[in-house]
């Protein structure tokens, strides 16, 4: 990330926001980062411990660190400093690095404009696995389509390129700069744009919906379904809102209050993760249907829900702001919400 998106991040962490809220699901503190460390990208291994790629652009790098799965301070995980790591993947398999369980490292070249791939075993040491080359100019976010073929920003040369083995080969060009991308699960590629835009590519690679977030460079994040339901989320970073992008391109607003953070990230059970991109401190999603955010479905909540329940429809002016019981975000607060707070009750504490 260069001296623009710097500079728009320098303004925008000046802009006081509420505590950050989810009605209906809560949030909470899961760890931190130190604060120089800029974390703009996050990925998930299989363990659960939480990577993030650093937009610490020193001139001698950056070791990578990792939050343990759990929670708690960061971990340094590399053996020596890797320069401009913005993005970060974690690959299982080995699919593109040839190594399972390498983190996949986006990293830049300071002289001249190049980018490179760096894979960092669990041991600490890393190898380069693609570059440097000049088709990867200040490169960061990546992702994995459902065919392992791994897809990444390319923040110096506008372009998302994709791979053919080791070999980039440009499949868009963005009409603004990109940050963050994901990929759903019909293979769709999403782009955040400095322009305060959300453009969503085809598994073709032609552009489909552009949904206007405003703010810079939009946060960014696909979940698979779980305690959030399945869709693609994104951050107003100017206000702090949190919403989530319907299957009709429109934004509903399920979330007040997030820090200045750049990229999401959702567990295997659909839990919501994201960093402050200026304190380093990462935050958690608590649980479905705790809606009084206290750690428990219990009466208390029964009782909020219950109220809810009998108005019925969110758009109702005496339902609580963000319809906090509507548990599966269908506008409505009906039986099959019911069935969701019910299982949470059963369960008591929040995980």
């Amino acid at each position: 990330m260069r001296l623009n998106s710097l500079v728009a991040s320098f303004f925008l962490a000046t802009v006081a926001v509420a505590a950050p809220s989810i009605p209906g699901i809560g949030i909470h503190y899961y760890g931190a980062f130190n604060s120089g460390y800029r974390a703009y990208t996050l990925s998930f291994d299989p363990a659960g411990n939480l990577y993030a790629g650093s937009d610490n652009n020193a001139t001698d790098g950056e070791f990578m660190r990792r939050i343990p799965a759990g929670g708690g301070f960061w971990e340094t995980i590399s053996n020596e400093k890797i320069y401009d790591p913005d993005g970060v993947l974690f690959d299982v398999t080995g699919a593109f690095s040839g190594e399972p369980g390498t983190l996949l490292v986006a990293s830049s070249d300071l002289v001249p404009f190049s980018g490179r791939i760096r894979a960092l075993r669990g041991n600490g040491t890393n190898f380069n696995a693609v570059g440097p080359l000049a088709a990867l100019d200040n490169n960061d976010a990546m992702a994995f389509d459902s065919a392992k073929n791994l897809y990444i920003n390319v923040a110096g040369n506008r372009t998302i390129a994709k791979f053919k083995g080791i070999s980039p080969q440009v499949v868009i060009t963005l009409p603004v700069g990109g940050g963050v991308l994901a990929i759903d699960d019909s293979d769709r590629i999403w782009v955040a744009c400095a322009d305060g835009r959300i453009r969503r590519y085809g598994s073709d690679h032609v552009l489909q919906a552009t949904i206007t977030v405003s703010g810079n460079d939009p946060a960014l994040g696909y979940c698979a379904g779980g305690t959030f339901p399945k869709g693609i989320y994104t951050v107003n970073r100017s206000t702090g809102a949190l919403y989530r992008v319907t299957p009709s391109d429109t934004l509903v607003q399920v979330g007040t209050g997030f820090p200045n953070t750049h990229a999401l990230a959702f567990d295997a059970a659909g839990n919501l993760y994201c960093a402050n991109y200026d304190t380093g401190e990462v935050l958690r999603s608590g649980c479905v249907a705790d809606l009084n955010a206290d750690g428990f479905v219990d009466d208390a909540d029964f009782t909020i829900f219950i109220v809810a329940y009998n108005m019925l429809d969110c758009a109702d002016p005496a339902m609580p702001a963000l319809c906090p019981a509507d548990l599966n975000r269908d506008g409505l607060v009906e039986d099959s919400d019911f069935v969701i707070f019910v299982a949470a009750y059963n369960e008591l504490i929040c995980p």
